[in-house]
């Protein structure tokens, strides 16, 4: 029974000018077929749950990166989730092991530990023919404009500048 079917439970008529709740069907208590999630709950930690329908005698966990097997956590049978440790600005796989068959393959990238050391000021327009064009400023002084070339960044543009020199 889900928590919420004591609310759904008849207490009587409603009046007419009450409105009318529709609470729709239990929500299953476990998935058919069982399920895994990753979540990257920061740069140095994953969190991995899963359900299952068959209980193994024990669980592994295997943390991959770049084709290497780094970390291998055993867990006993009743286990349902794990935390796994990683560096920072990593990406790989966890994969999910039930008594020696694999059964998910979770990937993974988690972020930087710092932010950027990059602090230089960019200032962009959009001109009448709808280039971007972006100027280095210090202090709201020009030191050079160049044209922006469309990219894969949140704007959808990256610096000529910064692609020469990076």
């Amino acid at each position: 029974m889900s928590s919420d079917a004591h609310l759904r439970r008849d207490h009587g008529t409603l009046p007419s000018s009450d409105p009318y709740i529709d609470w729709g069907p239990d929500l299953p208590g476990k998935y058919d077929g069982g399920r895994a999630r990753l979540l990257v709950a920061n740069p140095r930690a994953l969190f991995v749950a899963w359900e299952s329908g068959l209980q193994p005698e024990r669980w592994r966990l295997e943390l991959v990166v770049a084709g290497v097997t780094l970390r291998v956590i055993e867990l006993a049978g009743d286990a349902g989730d794990a935390w796994v440790q990683v560096s920072p600005h990593t990406r790989g796989d966890v994969r999910l092991v039930r008594d020696g068959a694999l059964v998910a393959t979770l990937p993974f990238e988690t972020p930087p530990d710092a932010p950027s050391e990059d602090g230089a000021e960019r200032w962009g327009r959009v001109d009448e023919g709808g280039h971007v064009q972006a100027a280095a400023s210090v202090g709201g002084t020009a030191l050079a404009s160049e044209e922006l070339e469309p990219g894969p960044g949140p704007g959808g543009a990256t610096s000529s500048s910064s692609q020469r020199g990076a």
